[in-house]
């Protein structure tokens, strides 16, 4: 299954050579007993793990992590600062535009022109890539994410989650587990 859920193409890390010294760390040590050793695998595992996820939370076809602004208004910057900033609180596009000193209409307008998505999808994707890291990295329960990235209505999250990533938020902690050798 997490094959399915993974681009066609292989993932290539930013820094191959890391890459590799990685998963030649996890060959040599897998069957190692030593506390260090199993630690650090774990965290190379959540690491990895993490990385085939955000690489699926995508916006307009690229990284949401790694979107190239300079195209974009100082406006749409802002925007995406601001939420950034802000993901994990309740979100009201009228308290933004008066943090912001623009009408909201005119935010969503050089917003959606800038970048081909909604204010709101943005927001989503932002708070959908956090709980991945928290699921990742932090071993987190849904229940306690959902909540931990702004989300106030569980179904949504898990609706949102499952749009964004390709598999259920409960999917994906079962996956990182399974990948870290840890018993659910």
């Amino acid at each position: 299954y997490l094959r399915a859920s993974l681009p066609s193409e292989p993932i290539l890390l930013h820094d191959d050579i890391l890459a590799k010294r990685m998963f030649r760390y996890i060959i040599q040590n897998w069957r190692s007993k030593e506390p260090q050793n199993i630690a650090n695998i774990e965290h190379i595992l959540y690491s990895l793990l993490s990385c085939f996820f955000l690489e699926q939370v995508q916006y307009d076809n690229r990284d949401s992590n790694l979107v190239d602004t300079t195209a974009y208004s100082p406006i749409s910057r802002a925007i995406m600062a601001y939420i950034e900033d802000h993901f994990h609180t309740p979100f009201s596009m009228q308290k933004m535009a008066e943090d912001l000193n623009y009408h909201r209409n005119y935010l969503s307008s050089v917003f959606s022109k800038d970048t081909g998505i909604s204010v709101m999808n943005y927001l989503n994707l932002a708070r959908i890539r956090q709980a991945v890291i928290f699921f990742a990295y932090y071993n987190q329960d849904a229940f306690t994410t959902y909540e931990s990235v702004g989300f106030t209505n569980a179904s949504h999250f898990s609706r949102v989650f499952k749009a964004l990533v390709g598999v259920s938020p409960r999917g994906s902690i079962a996956l990182t587990h399974a990948a870290c050798g840890v018993a659910i």
